[in-house]
């Protein structure tokens, strides 16, 4: 490996040139902003608290896991969970009476996983997840989640 030379800038001083301290300014703000909110959708390894358990369309919670190996994608038991969870809390009955009807892959448009709220900032990046389809009886919610559970949105 060659040596290279030290590579030195040097900053003129703010009093000669008014429109660099702006300029600094004016770029790290727009750095610390841009950063921020994607660290917030990022999803890692360790985020990923779930179990290798997977749920079919149809299917209520269980305590026998599916196989892995499947031709289309499957919700994992744990964002099942959570997201009957989510409902049952909500409307006071117990998580036995919903089923899980549908779940699909998705790809939202933004953090607010296409759901944002009037006055609501949200990333403009595209998150992955899961539209999910409960019933119960003659009634229906759709929910909205990211990859690994951690956000979970009623969508109607």
């Amino acid at each position: 490996m060659s040596d290279l030379p030290p590579f030195h800038f040097k900053l003129t001083s703010l009093d000669k040139s008014p429109n660099l301290g702006t300029l600094l300014g004016g770029l790290l703000l727009l750095t610390v902003l841009s950063v921020i909110p994607i660290q917030g959708c990022a999803s890692t390894e360790q985020d990923l608290s779930l179990d290798n358990q997977l749920v079919s369309p149809g299917q209520s919670q269980s305590s026998s896991p599916t196989p892995l190996i499947s031709q289309s994608p499957m919700l994992p038991q744990a964002i099942a969970d959570k997201v009957l969870n989510d409902l049952a809390q909500s409307t006071g009955e117990p998580v036995s009476t919903f089923t899980i009807q549908s779940s699909e892959n998705k790809t939202w448009p933004d953090s607010c996983l296409g759901l944002a709220q009037e006055g609501q900032m949200c990333a403009q990046v595209m998150i992955p997840g899961w539209r999910v389809v409960v019933e119960s009886g003659s009634k229906k919610w759709i929910y909205r989640t990211n990859q690994n559970g951690r956000t979970i949105l009623l969508e109607s």
